[in-house]
């Protein structure tokens, strides 16, 4: 799940489009803001499947998020990408969940460890791209382990948003929430959650299944 959100009462947010791989390698991004999302599931034991994949891709992203790294502070600094920054984030209390940015290198911007969520309910990293004549953006990484403590996260997630907010910023939320919004009619947790979206304004950019 993809989320945006605009600093404008007025701000539209324009339809949202399916891309395969074969389409996806046949996309430009140069002069454009342009984000990726991998939950990578171990980036020890798929970083060649990860820097494989990205050179099939005709893409120079802006940001390279990443959820459940399933690394630690002693083996993170071997899996650099070339030509971009990274910022981390491992899990400390247990194995498995993390999550990274990859930043490119011309791109600048400020880390904000202001900004964090308590690990026990979920992970998250947070960076701002810095521009001089436009809106800093925000972009963060957000990683949920499944289960049932929905009303938890969303009560830690919604404080997050609301600090998010009160800066006026263009705000982009990578990730994976283990959230199914087409339950949000039938399932309160959920409905609530997609409320809390909306009323920041958030808007999820991904809404098609495969």
């Amino acid at each position: 799940m993809n989320l945006t959100s605009i600093p404008d009462d007025n701000y539209v947010v324009s339809d949202c489009y399916y891309y395969d791989d074969e389409l996806l390698k046949s996309c430009k991004s140069a002069g454009k803001l342009s984000l990726l999302h991998v939950n990578v599931r171990s980036l020890n034991k798929n970083y060649g499947h990860l820097t494989d994949y990205l050179e099939t891709l005709n893409t120079t992203w802006s940001v390279i998020a990443l959820s459940e790294t399933w690394s630690d502070d002693q083996i993170c600094g071997l899996y650099k990408l070339p030509n971009y920054k990274d910022v981390v984030n491992n899990r400390k209390s247990k194995r498995g969940g993390g999550v990274s940015l990859y930043i490119n290198s011309d791109i600048g911007f400020k880390e904000r460890n202001d900004i964090s969520s308590r690990e026990d309910i979920f992970e998250s990293l947070f960076v701002e791209i810095i521009r001089e004549k436009q809106a800093n953006i925000i972009i963060g990484v957000i990683y949920r382990p499944p289960g049932d403590r929905l009303t938890l996260f969303q009560d830690e997630f919604n404080r997050i948003l609301t600090q998010i907010t009160r800066e006026n910023k263009i705000v982009y939320l990578l990730g994976d929430y283990n959230i199914n919004l087409l339950n949000a009619d039938g399932h309160l947790p959920t409905g609530c959650f997609l409320d809390s979206l909306t009323s920041h304004p958030l808007v999820p950019l991904i809404k098609q299944t495969h």
